[in-house]
């Protein structure tokens, strides 16, 4: 093989357009009052999202960064292929295809509001935190028009704990070609009553999130853990909540603003500690 290299001043660029529209569908569910009364409501938010994109076909020959060259195969067949101009390109060169395609995104999110015995009365719990489900059409393709199906699962398990499912589906068949290895063909699975797609992939991924209130026990009494670590519900300190200079509280200043509710250690200082956190 022979590479030949010039020495010149060339740029590649690339571009492409895309529209996008979504929506919200809010849905509500009561559960029957014979189920009890801990569950106050379900909420289900359905995102619908269609989206279309255009790119030109980067390898025709007005843009100039591709050529061509023809070569015989092992069948003594002339064969004509296309290779880059520009490979070893600090940031590469444009895919070859057109590209004309129609997506369409379903993300789904239910949550529902139970009873507690706190001050507030309720709180919301993620059933589901995200579904989403995704596939689109290249209109400007000769073969092979549809992608693959992409679903993903986000699960809230615990205020620290997430857990992350993916799958993707094939939506083709495959055939056995001349040399009797199996090949994907253009032919959607649902034409031949095999269903809409078949497992190809899964991924699977969690996260959790350590912070200061992890290890800390919960005494009784306390209305909120920020009153007795010394922070308030945005992870600030409580003096840089009460002074704008950053000045500790004391005994003097709870008598000079007439009082307040600030708690104070047995040494007369206010709880304070550094908020952290570790994923």
């Amino acid at each position: 093989e022979i590479a030949d290299t010039t020495y010149s001043f060339y740029n590649v660029w690339d571009f492409s357009t895309a529209v996008s529209l979504d929506t919200k569908i809010y849905g509500f569910f009561q559960p029957l009052p014979f189920l009890g009364d801990k569950v106050k409501m379900i909420r289900h938010v359905f995102t619908p999202t269609v989206s279309f994109t255009y790119a030109p076909d980067f390898s025709s020959p007005w843009f100039g960064y591709y050529g061509s060259y023809t070569y015989v195969d092992p069948q003594g067949q002339p064969q004509k292929r296309k290779y880059s101009l520009f490979p070893n390109s600090l940031f590469g060169v444009p895919g070859q295809g057109k590209t004309g395609a129609i997506s369409v995104s379903l993300a789904n999110n239910l949550e529902m509001k139970v009873k507690t015995n706190d001050s507030i009365g309720e709180k919301k719990v993620s059933l589901i935190e995200n579904f989403n489900i995704s596939q689109s059409y290249n209109f400007a393709a000769d073969s092979m028009n549809w992608s693959n199906i992409n679903t993903s699962l986000l699960l809230r398990l615990t205020k620290q704990f997430n857990l992350n499912l993916s799958a993707t589906w094939d939506v083709y068949t495959y055939q056995l070609n001349a040399a009797g290895n199996p090949v994907r063909v253009n032919i959607p699975r649902w034409k031949c009553g095999k269903g809409i797609g078949k497992l190809s992939s899964t991924g699977t991924s969690f996260s959790y999130t350590f912070n200061n209130e992890t290890f800390k026990k919960k005494k009784k009494g306390d209305k909120n853990d920020s009153n007795s670590s010394g922070t308030d519900e945005n992870g600030n300190s409580a003096f840089d909540s009460n002074f704008g200079d950053g000045r500790p509280r004391g005994p003097r200043d709870e008598d000079d603003e007439g009082g307040g509710d600030l708690q104070l250690d047995q040494d007369g200082y206010v709880p304070w500690s550094v908020p952290w956190s570790l994923s």
